[in-house]
């Protein structure tokens, strides 16, 4: 594809200034792989995710980038050496946490100068988060956030930040829902704002082949927008072209020669007064950069200074629970070990059979959405997040495969998912969620029924159970290969030819650089206090 061939080159050091995309959407997997091509260029300018027709149609069509692609492109913007000046991701639902991983760049005062968001599922929440580190970026002049659902209080946002930002040149409202107070708002800012005024570009119409609400302003508040757009232009360039007014003649008999030289002077006089304007403006232009700059490094002091707490507070908490696992362990095997769970008395076994399975993509979904749900509940995450990540699943699935009817390979396709739910101390995939409701089995009876259907789903791939099929040998050489991290006081429990049950799917690869690729980032997200181990079952 277009963006595989477009990673190569930036790989290779091609010295191309502009990413464009206008082949079929790459989702994630492809804003991950330009992020860590671009890490590798120093003259990207342009970033085009667009996808656009034309050189200004507006029939438009997203890439499909999610917040967790957003994410890893900004990581990848951040570390190289190119000065991206603008970034299109119109049609992308990268939604509010895209606009705090966009909000947390601009912090950083990158030197972008056109951002624009068309249709992106903000609302006010995102906004705020966005304009909270566009503060200080001092790059900026254009803005699009047309198709975006920020009302009337996301115009109140934009007010306050025009307030502070002297430098914005276009802004771009088209259908986002903005009414007559709202429009009120920006009107106040447009009367004092002079690059505003000097493109005249605060654009509020909307557009009838684009999704969002429209705007419903009356036609009285457009123009009185408009007027005030013209009125701060006129008197800016009154003020710049404005002759020194001079004394009316005193003498009716001056000379040709007289008159010539007074006209000199007073142009003389003009030149400066305007020099001097000029270096005025500069100065204030320079003291307030200069503010932003003390602010912009107690802020970064501050928040290292955070980081460093922080850190610190979580190697302790590692430490203890290290301390206490040790111990526990060390307990059990002073007593014979910890009691095996009979899967004979299991709740799962005994559901299993009851449980039907989810006949329509619509059911694995919702039972995904179940079990994500249980688990934020059961280990005290936020539900916001845990429906956020639920809903980033399904964008996922749809990507890598438009065609979701076969059920039963969805639900394997979402358990073998990368993405993570955040949450503390580690971030968790699906797959590890459906091994713990497993685990808990009747502790937690909320979790263990939406993850018994997508048991059964995936059972119909991977388990035969028809009558008269003998076993096969699957992988063909009998061995496969998994990567963790273990506990070291569990290590002498396992040796070769050890035979043991596994409560859950244990995930294995049939290649071993596969399973040592899992076995460093458990290491390493464990902070190195257990042993890494390569398992061959």
């Amino acid at each position: 594809s277009l963006s595989s061939k477009m990673c190569e080159r930036l790989t290779a050091g091609d010295p191309m200034t502009e990413i464009r995309l206008p082949d079929a959407p790459g989702g994630d997997p492809m804003a991950r792989a330009l992020g860590e091509a671009i890490k590798k260029s120093r003259h990207v300018k342009e970033i085009n995710l667009a996808r656009r027709r034309g050189s200004w149609a507006r029939d438009w069509r997203g890439c499909g980038i999610t917040e967790v692609g957003l994410a890893a492109l900004v990581d990848g913007v951040r570390a190289s050496q190119s000065h991206v000046e603008t970034l299109a991701l119109d049609y992308s639902p990268i939604g509010d946490q895209g606009m705090g991983i966009l909000g947390a760049w601009l912090a950083s005062d990158p030197p972008l100068r056109r951002l624009s968001v068309r249709c992106c599922g903000i609302t006010a929440g995102g906004l705020q988060a966005l304009l909270a580190g566009a503060r200080r970026c001092l790059s900026l002049r254009v803005v699009c956030l047309e198709g975006n659902a920020i009302g009337d209080k996301g115009a109140d946002l934009l007010a306050d930040w025009l307030n502070t930002n002297s430098s914005l040149e276009h802004l771009f409202l088209g259908n986002c829902g903005i009414r007559a107070v709202g429009a009120e708002a920006i009107l106040r800012e447009c009367d004092r704002h002079p690059a505003l005024a000097i493109t005249g570009g605060v654009d509020l119409v909307n557009w009838d082949d684009m999704p969002g609400p429209r705007n419903e302003i009356p036609d009285t508040m457009l123009n009185a927008i408009r007027a005030a757009l013209q009125n701060t232009m006129g008197r800016k360039a009154n003020a710049a072209a404005r002759p020194i007014q001079q004394s009316p003649p005193t003498m009716q008999a001056n000379t040709a020669a007289s008159q010539q030289a007074g006209g000199h002077a007073a142009t003389i006089a003009q030149q400066q007064a305007a020099i001097s304007a000029l270096e005025a403006e500069k100065r204030a232009w320079s003291d307030e950069r200069a503010t932003l700059t003390a602010r912009l490094a107690e802020s970064e002091a501050a928040r290292a200074a955070a980081q460093m707490q922080a850190s610190a507070q979580a190697a302790r908490m590692q430490a203890e629970i290290h301390r206490l696992t040790t111990a526990l362990a060390a307990a059990q095997q002073t007593q014979g070990g910890p009691p095996s769970p009979a899967f004979s008395r299991s709740s799962f076994l005994a559901q299993y059979a009851l449980t039907a399975m989810a006949a329509t993509p619509t059911d694995v979904f919702a039972a995904v959405r179940a079990l994500v749900s249980a688990y934020c509940t059961h280990a005290g995450v936020s539900p916001v997040a845990g429906e956020t990540f639920a809903a980033a699943l399904e964008r996922e699935a749809a990507f890598l495969d438009g065609n979701l009817n076969e059920v039963d390979c969805l639900a394997q396709q979402l358990w073998t998912s990368g993405l993570r739910l955040p949450c503390s101390p580690i971030p968790r995939e699906l797959s590890f969620i459906l091994n713990e409701a497993i685990r808990l089995d009747r502790s937690n009876e909320a979790m263990l029924r939406p993850a018994l259907q997508l048991v059964h789903n995936m059972n119909e791939l991977c388990v035969d159970r028809r009558a008269g099929i003998g076993a096969d040998v699957f992988p063909p050489n009998g061995r496969c290969y998994r990567g963790s991290v273990l506990p070291e006081a569990h290590l002498g429990f396992f040796h070769l030819g050890q035979r043991y049950r596994v409560p859950g799917f244990l995930a294995t690869s049939r290649q071993e650089s596969n399973a040592t690729v899992f076995l460093t980032r458990a290491f390493k997200a464990h902070h190195q206090q257990h042993c890494a181990v390569l398992w061959r079952v």
